[in-house]
């Protein structure tokens, strides 16, 4: 049996689960930057080593969120004028 093609076009961006994604993304990041951070640094001290490990996650999961709303509004202002970004899917 043969698959068809579809051609679909994505007009905009959720701008809540875009910034949610984009949240979850840069707070694994910041982890794994906080614990090498943090370990590095709780050396010479501990205190400030055990709050990189829990703070550099929670920044980046802030700045993460506001990137990923900046994001999906530019794209869904250009995607109004320009139109969207146009993707083949498979039906199996």
């Amino acid at each position: 049996m043969a698959s068809k093609k579809k051609l679909l076009v994505m007009n905009s961006l959720d701008l809540v689960s875009t910034g949610q994604f984009s949240a979850a993304v840069m707070a694994v990041t910041g982890f794994f930057l906080g614990l090498f951070l943090g370990l590095a640094t709780a050396i010479s001290n501990p205190l400030v080593g055990v709050m990189m490990i829990i703070g550099i996650p929670i920044f980046y999961g802030i700045l993460g969120f506001i990137s990923g709303l900046l994001t999906g509004l530019v794209y869904n202002l250009y995607a109004a004028r320009f139109g969207g970004i146009k993707y083949e899917v498979t039906e199996l």
